[in-house]
């Protein structure tokens, strides 16, 4: 077991991306920008990643800021820690950037938000961020491209790893890992818990306003407990099971006379099947869910709720013609829906949506040509 204990939650620490590392290991293999897994000196996109060693030495605790300082991305936040965020790529809003987490959608189908907020970077392994439009891979929601964030994966090693930091605004922090398996199945399991009494963004100068009240002269504190999990069984050499599981659970507090408490969940499942058919086939088939609910209150009183669920379906081929192309085909199917105490017109819709592509890499040249059809 490794015991680990740092203080200074809350100092600013120099962000440092994947590629600056000082570290010697073979290239990594991008898989969002093509939905291939590609060397990142083939790709025509403009793409960072962050592995995990990078992500491990971020300032914030949550991945709302992990990728500030990338190029072409910005986030906001209304508050401290666990208020609303957007994130802003290449100018777009929020309701344009796609966020996958293991391969499973997560913006909100009502505003297209996703509460990368309560998402803690423990969890998280690597992030993957594609600038640009590649809505013919994605869809309509992808124009201003696409951040894909990926759990904390299994070891062959066992081992426990235990993690704790203290800060100022009593701010504290603690986190647990444990991993083990063999070549044929692996597992992995981990929890953290973040809590800070946070500050007041009120002033007693702005007491009264229509927007406040005497009692927003208190501090704003913020909790957030969160598990992820994740099993992988290899069948043979050519099949590859893996399943994975995150969920988040925060309370936040904030000023305002309409409502200044929220209870957020996010719960993300994946499982993804990988067979290579032959040398040249490779099928891809990934099954899961995400739920995301806020439940906001002024007090102890509830005020609204938003629950919003997105069940996903897809199949992916990868036929490779020779070794300088490879062909993409698949078909996706989506099922999105939400439950809450706003009236919509529509509770839930299903889409269908079969794409395709053709990878060409050349010498110096290289050519990608994509379509995808939403319905």
């Amino acid at each position: 077991m490794r015991l680990t204990l740092c203080t200074g939650l809350c100092a600013m620490l120099p962000h440092a991306y994947a590629e600056d590392l000082p570290i010697l290991q073979a290239e990594p293999l991008i898989v969002t920008a093509t939905r291939v897994p590609t060397r990142s000196a083939d790709l025509l996109q403009s793409t960072t990643t962050l592995e995990r060693g990078a992500i491990a030495i971020l300032p914030r605790p949550d991945a709302l800021h992990a990728l500030d300082g990338a190029a072409g991305f910005e986030s906001a936040q209304t508050g401290g820690l666990g208020t609303l965020g957007g994130i802003f790529l290449r100018g777009t809003d929020s309701d344009q950037t796609l966020v996958l987490i293991d391969g499973i959608r997560v913006n909100a189908p009502t505003d297209g938000g996703v509460p990368l907020n309560n998402v803690p970077l423990d969890a998280i392994e690597r992030i993957e961020l594609v600038r640009g439009n590649v809505s013919s891979l994605y869809g309509s929601q992808a124009i201003g491209g696409v951040i894909q964030l990926f759990t904390q994966r299994e070891q062959r090693d066992n081992g426990a790893t235990v993690a704790g930091a203290i800060g100022s605004l009593h701010t504290g922090k603690a986190a647990a890992q444990v991993s083990g398996g063999n070549d044929i199945t692996r597992f992995g399991f981990g929890t953290s818990y973040l809590t800070t009494d946070g500050f007041s963004a009120v002033r007693e100068r702005e007491i009264p306003s229509f927007t406040t009240r005497t009692e927003d002269l208190d501090d704003d504190a913020y909790r957030n407990a969160s598990v992820h999990a994740n099993l992988a069984h290899t069948w043979s050499a050519n099949h590859e099971l893996r399943a994975s599981l995150l969920h988040t659970r925060a309370r936040t507090e904030f000023d305002g006379s309409f409502e200044n408490r929220t209870l957020s969940e996010l719960t993300v499942f994946a499982l993804n099947s990988v067979d290579a058919l032959s040398e040249s086939w490779t099928s891809r088939l990934t099954l899961g869910q995400a739920e995301n609910l806020a439940r906001n209150s002024l007090d102890s009183t509830a005020t609204s709720k938003f629950a919003t669920k997105n069940q996903q379906l897809t199949w992916q081929n990868e036929l490779r013609l020779t070794p300088d192309q490879t062909l993409l085909a698949g078909i996706e199917w989506l099922r999105q829906s939400v439950d809450s105490t706003t009236a919509y017109d529509q509770v839930s819709r299903r889409v269908t949506s079969p794409f395709a592509g053709y990878y060409l890499k050349h010498g110096a040249v290289s050519a990608q040509f994509s379509a995808r059809h939403d319905r």
